[in-house]
């Protein structure tokens, strides 16, 4: 999501709340339409059909180094083990019916093969950093304190505090951890160990 006007750049990590984000602030940016006039530019051509999860290099890439480096840029992190869960719940389960969450993480983090995008299976701090390692945003918050932080993120915006709307949220709360064996807890822990160490997080 990007407000050229209010001067920010959200990079929307999926299953990380940003649709409630997005929705919340509507009023005050846009979505990033494939048509829209800043992504027009046949040099700067993103070949990723769902553009509202375009990296920080992505979106920097697209804006130009002079709109990038005059917006606040933030984005949401989330435990990579309930992340994970949620990709697979939110999406995997409706579009590849019967393939099990073993089965799911098998193929993708030991076969490699993906029914998506590999961003959606990547470490959040892959979605931020560019080729160096440098983090590209000035605020992360966490997705365990989605509104607390959003609160904060409205302050640096200068907006009116709000309360988010619940978009794409599932209302069962059961523990992720019930769905992890200790070989599956293991495995999410070398995939992700970069945003463990990063973001404080545990199983």
């Amino acid at each position: 999501m990007i407000s050229i006007e209010n001067k920010f750049i959200f990079t929307h990590i999926g299953r990380t709340g940003g649709g409630s984000i997005e929705a919340a602030l509507i009023n005050y940016g846009s979505k990033k339409p494939h048509t829209h006039p800043y992504y027009l530019n046949a040099s700067k051509t993103i070949k990723f059909e769902a553009s509202q999860h375009w990296t920080s290099v992505e979106e920097r890439m697209a804006l130009g180094e002079e709109v990038w480096n005059q917006c606040f840029r933030f984005t949401i992190v989330r435990n990579p083990w309930d992340r994970i869960l949620s990709q697979y719940k939110g999406h995997v389960m409706k579009e590849v019916p019967g393939l099990s969450f073993e089965q799911y993480l098998h193929r993708s983090f030991i076969e490699k093969v993906s029914h998506d995008d590999f961003r959606f299976i990547s470490p959040c701090i892959d979605w931020i950093t560019d080729d160096k390692g440098n983090i590209l945003v000035d605020y992360i918050g966490k997705f365990e304190n989605l509104q607390e932080e959003f609160n904060i993120i409205c302050s640096k915006l200068n907006i009116p505090k709000m309360n988010l709307p619940q978009v794409n949220i599932n209302l069962n709360k059961e523990s992720y951890q019930k769905y992890y064996t200790p070989e599956l807890e293991e495995l999410i822990f070398s995939v992700f160990e970069k945003d463990i160490k990063q973001f404080n997080y545990k199983f």
